[in-house]
């Protein structure tokens, strides 16, 4: 599948919104606390950018993926927090300024961690096709990792730093306006490749499935040995849990759009964490209710 200039265009805009608007909800004073105990931060850092693509090469290799397959977990596992773990943590009752910190380090951080697991993981797999196939530009892929993440980041902080009351509305219409554009160019992709995505949906939503939970494992045993609360735990999971699918897309559409396969796993991974997100809010949720309900009786 090969995207026109313009579609690509809308991917990168749609990103550098949706950077930007969750950047607004930022300002250095949110990280004050959390800085005081680099403990926290470094130990979620670690989680995010060393376990999370080491054990997620574990499965590949295990599982014996095709190279498409293996390149899609990659990809996911390469990137750092999504978008919308800031929202999921605060729906889930985590700690949204330990959530966003780790946003923000672990998104500083992809400037170099990011091109680092995309091209050195695909390297130790025994496959002849996908050293053939990888032929990821590591300085256009910095340009992009910088145009869509840290630029975006610093404007949202400054912004909010300097508009303070006028970010409330500009933030709203920002992340309305950029997951439109990210919706449609998603839909666009699935349209053109409708008939392989039924074909395949099965063996896609079990790798989905397990990869995200892996995931969430390796964020809550984390909290655990870090010995972080009920909220901070809850938020570290999720972190760790929910990558920034938004970022894989616009690579792999940039990198390999000709790759069906690749395209439609890390789109179906954007459908899942929506999914899984209500989910998990829902049983967090309900815990929450029902240990008051205990409480006060």
């Amino acid at each position: 599948m090969q995207l026109p200039f313009e579609a690509k265009v809308f991917v990168g805009i749609a990103l550098f919104l949706m950077t930007f608007s969750l950047a607004l909800d930022l300002s250095v004073d949110s990280f004050i606390d959390i800085i005081k105990k680099p403990r926290k931060i470094i130990f979620g850092i670690v989680a995010q950018t060393v376990l999370l693509p080491a054990f997620s090469f574990l499965f590949i290799y295990l599982a014996d993926l095709s190279f498409e397959y293996a390149m899609a977990i990659i990809f996911i596992a390469a990137c750092p927090g999504g978008s919308s773990s800031n929202f999921i943590s605060y729906l889930a009752g985590g700690s949204v300024a330990y959530s966003m910190s780790l946003t923000f380090f672990s998104s500083i951080i992809a400037i170099i961690s990011t091109p680092f697991h995309m091209s050195f993981w695909p390297t130790l797999l025994d496959s002849t096709q996908l050293v053939s196939n990888l032929e990821i530009n590591r300085i256009n892929l910095f340009i992009s990792l910088l145009i869509l993440l840290i630029i975006p980041l610093i404007l949202g902080i400054l912004t909010s730093g300097y508009f303070k009351t006028r970010v409330n509305f500009l933030k709203s219409i920002l992340k309305k306006l950029s997951v439109i554009f990210m919706i449609s160019i998603f839909s666009y992709a699935l349209y053109l490749n409708r008939g392989s995505f039924g074909s395949n949906f099965k063996s896609i939503f079990i790798l989905v499935l397990i990869h995200q939970s892996i995931a969430l494992s390796i964020g809550y045993i984390m909290s655990i040995l870090t010995k972080l609360d009920y909220k901070e735990s809850r938020s570290l999971t999720i972190e760790v849990g929910y990558q920034n699918t938004s970022l894989a897309l616009g690579v792999a559409l940039a990198f390999y759009s000709d790759m069906s396969q690749l395209i439609l796993l890390i789109g179906w991974w954007t459908i899942w964490h929506n999914i899984s997100a209500f989910l998990l809010i829902t049983a967090w949720r309900s815990k929450d209710y029902f240990q008051q309900k205990a409480y006060t009786a």
